[in-house]
């Protein structure tokens, strides 16, 4: 609520003023803008404010309808666009962690390689010095 001025007001000085008589305003109120526009329209005394009333009406009715359908288009073009993100983050995660893999296969492959090369060194060489003490 306004002290002192109600928003019809505000909206009767807009259009009079003719720098501020063509733009568009979008109405927020507490109050049942119904209820609202039936006090307006029962304080106008002549069809020309009616008709601007109900002009005024309409307006607001398809401002509304209008801003809710952008905030809502704007909330899941946003949704979408997150999930992408997470999905393209998830896909080069699990990318990461498939060549940490292989790496650590290749690590693993390598090193018990290199262990089944020194247990057949260590062999050899325990051959070598029991075959020597033979002679």
């Amino acid at each position: 609520m306004m002290p002192g001025i109600d928003g019809f007001e505000v909206i009767r000085r807009l259009r009079a003023n003719p720098e501020t008589a063509d733009i568009r305003i979008v109405i927020l109120s507490a109050l049942n803008s119904n209820e609202d526009m039936a006090i307006l329209d029962a304080e106008m005394n002549n069809a020309k404010l009616r008709e601007e009333a109900q002009r005024l009406k309409a307006q607001n009715e398809i401002t509304t309808l209008l801003g809710f359908l952008v905030m809502f288009a704007i909330a899941f073009v946003s949704i979408l666009f997150s999930q992408a993100r997470l999905r393209e983050n998830l896909d080069q995660m699990r990318e990461k962690n498939r060549k940490i893999l292989v790496a650590r296969q290749a690590y693993r492959q390598a090193l018990d390689a290199k262990e089944a090369e020194n247990s057949l060194k260590t062999k050899i060489l325990q051959n070598r010095k029991s075959n020597s003490f033979q002679l």
